[in-house]
């Protein structure tokens, strides 16, 4: 007589508790599974990506308490998981060592190119989260400030560096930021994406002073994206001191002399663009100066200092309404000299419209801001269910517009309004994602004209691989100039009526991970628009449920999200 599925998995686990070592109860078991589990990874015999279950016949890697009421067979990341979640529930320094050890996977040469190390350390890290007791947290802080001695214990470091930015304990920021003088680069870096993580506007000045005294570029960098998130909070609270404010904007403006690496440079040109007073104004004219005369050399100089020149001088229009060509450094600093007693900066352009206004040049309300822009459109099949809006002209099959009529209308509308120094471009997604253009392109009358086309052709079919999607429109460029550069995206609106169906990534935790890791330096605007609010028989197929995960997109995303 053969035994049923459920019974083969109890067979093979009660095996395989026969075979662990004597630990004497439940708690050590875990710890040995944990450890079994992150042997294999780290050996590359584990990929966390793959959504199917283990094979019946593989060995079980969970003890059987842990799953004896769940017949149905696992995958790796649901393995991973469960492990997580039982040593987490031990609260204790045994287990949070070992929930350490995969919070820094990735973070160390040997690991970084491992399938899903970011899934695995993501996980890890909330595990890390939901053990948080008094003689945890003691464990984290003594191996965040232990000597590194090795790579290995760099990521340990690095790891109960990001552990502490992630627990929400104000009480900790002392030492994050008594951190940034670290001897170590990463462990630099750490301590000032963890300060920032924990949101205390009180460390704005430490991070300020932290930039000042910073040479290294990629620290340079990551430090004032730290200090650009930490003045967004305490501007979104209400909590931002002028004079820590005009500090944060100094030490922007002495971090552009203390390196010469034009992508950096760029990144703290951008600063300005956001966060604008009037002392990045003389800043601005002078990387117009020495890019004028970094210009006339050749090769990736001189690429680099033309698109430096661009977006120090779009900033610097933007700051002071000017209409001056970039070359004309003389005149802007004329124009300086004789305006800088009573000089005010141009206020930015609001980041959301009156409730009254009109969708013509946004996309569902939501203004276009960026430069280079991607739109995302899910083209499944449930996207031809009706969706009737007001004063529509455009029908679908029952004589109202589909949801994809609408997305398509949308688009269109934004991207007539937009202007001939924004690029642009479309991918829309059902199975798989399908770009319109290989790159971004000008937002030319004939670019605008060929999109048109596109659009009016689209049909809705197949799935929602909505994470193909998005990744795809992360990872676009365009080309700036003559230059062989490629510049990043800089805004994502994205449209879904459903959850994931399919794909690499479809659980929604894993693709706010993601999306999260890859956007933490590229800081690209994700705006969200949920289309499935008038339910249909065909939302079935899509999974309803979808707009939860949108708004947590745009959420961490600094976007903007619509249900319609």
């Amino acid at each position: 007589m053969q035994l049923s599925c459920f019974g083969s998995l109890v067979l093979s686990l009660v095996t395989w508790a026969t075979s662990l070592p004597a630990q004497g109860d439940d708690a050590a078991a875990v710890r040995v599974a944990l450890d079994r589990w992150t042997r294999a990874f780290l050996a590359g015999k584990i990929d966390v990506t793959d959504p199917r279950p283990l094979d019946k016949d593989a060995p079980p890697r969970v003890p059987p308490h842990l799953v004896a009421h769940s017949p149905q067979r696992l995958n790796e990341l649901q393995v991973l998981e469960i492990l997580l979640r039982a040593a987490s529930e031990q609260s204790g320094t045994a287990a949070a060592e070992q929930v350490l050890r995969l919070a820094a996977v990735g973070l160390e040469r040997k690991s970084a190119e491992l399938a899903g190390a970011v899934i695995v350390r993501s996980a890890a890290e909330e595990a890390l989260d939901d053990c948080a007791t008094t003689e945890v947290h003691a464990f984290l802080l003594d191996t965040a400030r232990r000597p590194s001695k090795t790579q290995d214990d760099t990521a340990l470091r690095v790891a109960a560096v990001r552990a502490l930015g992630g627990s929400g304990q104000a009480v900790f920021w002392p030492m994050l930021t008594s951190l940034l003088g670290d001897s170590n680069s990463q462990v630099r870096a750490a301590a000032a994406r963890a300060a920032s993580d924990l949101g205390n506007s009180r460390s704005i000045a430490q991070i300020a002073q932290a930039l000042r005294q910073e040479r290294e570029p990629a620290l340079i960098q990551a430090i004032a994206l730290s200090l650009r998130d930490l003045l967004e909070i305490a501007e979104r609270d209400g909590q931002l001191d002028p004079l820590l404010y005009r500090d944060a904007i100094r030490a922007v403006v002495s971090a552009l002399d203390n390196t010469t690496e034009w992508r950096v440079r760029a990144d703290l040109v951008r600063f300005f663009e956001r966060h604008r007073a009037p002392e990045a104004v003389p800043a601005l004219i002078e990387v117009l100066a020495q890019t004028r005369a970094e210009r006339k050399t050749s090769g990736d100089e001189a690429s680099g200092a033309r698109i430096l020149q661009a977006e120090a001088h779009r900033t610097l229009k933007a700051l002071t309404g000017g209409v001056l060509a970039a070359n004309q450094v003389d005149l802007w600093r004329d124009l300086w000299a004789t305006s800088k007693g009573t000089f005010k900066v141009v206020p930015r352009r609001r980041d959301a419209l009156p409730e009254n206004a009109t969708v013509a040049g946004g996309f569902f309300g939501i203004p276009v801001l960026g430069q280079r822009v991607v739109f995302v459109i899910d083209r499944s099949g449930s996207m031809i269910s009706p969706a009737p809006q007001p004063n529509d002209t455009v029908t679908g099959e029952t004589g109202t517009p589909t949801r994809l009529d609408i997305a398509c209308r949308e688009c269109w509308n934004a991207v007539k309004g937009m202007g001939a120094d924004t690029y642009f471009n479309v991918v829309v997604f059902s199975d798989g994602a399908q770009a319109w253009k290989p790159e971004l392109v000008p937002a030319t009358t004939a670019n605008k004209g060929a999109l048109r086309n596109f659009l009016a052709r689209l049909l809705a079919n197949g799935s929602t691989n909505l994470w193909d999607g998005l990744s795809s429109a992360m990872q676009m460029r365009t080309a700036v100039g003559k230059s062989d550069y490629r510049e990043a995206v800089d805004e994502i609106f994205l449209l879904s009526d459903g959850h994931p169906s399919s794909g690499e990534v479809m659980d929604s935790e894993g693709i706010k991970m993601r999306i999260a890791e890859q956007n933490r330096h590229t800081g690209i605007r994700l705006n969200t628009v949920f289309i499935g609010s008038r339910p249909s028989e065909l939302d079935r197929l899509a999974q309803p449920g979808g707009g939860p995960l949108l708004q947590a997109l745009a959420a961490q995303n600094n976007g903007t999200f619509v249900e319609r």
